[in-house]
């Protein structure tokens, strides 16, 4: 896996693999009744890409339920969105809300030490940060360690991002395929290493990576966006028209889970095609 989102109107993390959005399931059973009915709301617009009225909604159900580490989670996956789509004099208003999103991971982690999600999610902030707002590649790299403790899989992913971000692409390679390795079950580590692989230009190996994805789980819709994404930032015009109907199809396809990745964001993918 890699980074989840990026935070500010500048960056286009449109090359790297969804992170923690992919791993969450709306659909899945809550801890407890408390503020379910607004965290299922905040989930639908979020969705609906009405990021401001999710925020809210997530606001509400985090004032019923404080120690709800899920719903501090989402509360600060919602106010990223909006950070991230500001531009002009609205950075500014931008770099606050990004120091909220900060908060909101540290505290999901505060209430429960073993999400993962949001740990991930803490790790992308500190990657795609300024230090004026928080952001530290000590940080990113500690918490690689924490991820290692909880799940050594995606602890593995985790140094992998980490050791990309700092440029020493042959330990994230190792750690692509460490990953790859302790957990051969799960696509999502396979389309990172190759995605990866593709963005530093080893082709062919990138290629049979996401081969053997397609061999193995065709219908898996993270494939499918990796794939374009990997194809589009490593500019394989050949592949363009399969990367074209892999992202239709990404977007038709009804009943999409959760992902990272807004429709909107995706058809602004389609248009560089």
């Amino acid at each position: 896996m890699g980074r989840m989102l990026g935070y500010f109107p500048e960056e286009t993390p449109m090359t790297r693999l969804p992170v923690v959005l992919a791993a969450l399931c709306i659909a899945s059973g809550h801890a407890g009744n408390l503020g379910v009915e607004e965290f299922d709301e905040g989930s639908r617009l979020y969705f609906a890409e009405e990021f401001r009225a999710a925020q809210q909604s997530f606001e509400e159900a985090l004032s019923q339920d404080p120690e709800n580490s899920r719903y501090s989670l989402w509360l600060g996956i919602a106010l990223g969105r909006r950070a991230e789509r500001m531009t002009g004099f609205r950075r500014l208003a931008a770099m606050s809300m990004a120091k909220r999103v900060k908060r909101c991971f540290e505290r999901a982690i505060e209430l429960d030490g073993s999400n993962l999600d949001a740990l991930e999610a803490l790790q992308g902030f500190h990657f795609d940060a300024p230090a004026i707002i928080g952001g530290s590649a000590a940080e990113a790299r500690d918490l690689a360690g924490r991820i290692e403790s909880v799940d050594r899989a995606r602890g593995a992913a985790a140094w992998a991002a980490y050791y990309e971000h700092e440029g020493e692409f042959e330990r994230a390679a190792e750690h692509f395929a460490l990953a790859r390795h302790l957990d051969p079950e799960n696509t999502g580590h396979l389309v990172a290493h190759a995605a990866f692989l593709a963005k530093h230009g080893r082709q062919t190996d990138s290629d049979d990576l996401f081969d053997a994805a397609f061999a193995r789980d065709p219908d898996n819709p993270e494939l499918w966006l990796g794939a374009a994404k990997a194809w589009i930032g490593s500019k394989r015009r050949v592949l363009y028209p399969r990367a074209r109907r892999l992202l239709e199809r990404y977007i038709e396809r009804p009943g999409r889970e959760p992902d990272s990745d807004p429709a909107s964001d995706v058809r602004k993918l389609l248009e560089r095609l």
